[in-house]
């Protein structure tokens, strides 16, 4: 190739550049999109009663929302990022609900806590044992 031939093709590169990394977002944000829509779609699906009709009914109308985004012609990656924004909270606001449920149900009554990592002592009688010296466990 020339040197006129290899400036000519830089040009050019550096002219669609702008296009290239446009198309390139715009493709990441649909591929963001369409997890979203698998994660909630999925999650709605998995949660059944756990979910009120009103939360399942604002997550599906925000997935429907993002789909019908992501699949216009004319949507750019700014367009879709600000619907994915809103399906993505109507979510978060469900799983936030979702895991409050589960660790209130998980606390033991009463309010105690429990003690994490303290595992129960073995019953052995270490009574005139030396230190490095093997006790067997009572039974």
């Amino acid at each position: 190739m020339t040197d006129e031939e290899v400036e000519r093709m830089k040009g050019e590169a550096e002219k669609f550049a702008d296009d290239d990394k446009k198309k390139k977002d715009l493709v990441d944000k649909k591929n963001e999109a369409e997890t979203l829509i698998f994660t909630a779609e999925k999650s709605v699906k998995d949660a059944g009663d756990k979910i009120t009709d009103d939360e399942k009914k604002e997550i599906e109308e925000a997935i429907k929302a993002l789909k019908e985004e992501k699949d216009k012609p004319e949507a750019t990656a700014e367009s879709i990022d600000e619907v994915y924004k809103k399906a993505s909270e109507s979510l978060s606001k469900y799983g936030e609900r979702l895991y409050k449920a589960a660790s209130e149900a998980e606390k033991p009554a009463g309010g105690a806590k429990p003690e994490e990592g303290k595992a129960e002592e073995p019953k052995a009688d270490t009574k005139g044992a030396e230190e490095g010296e093997v006790v067997e466990e009572k039974k």
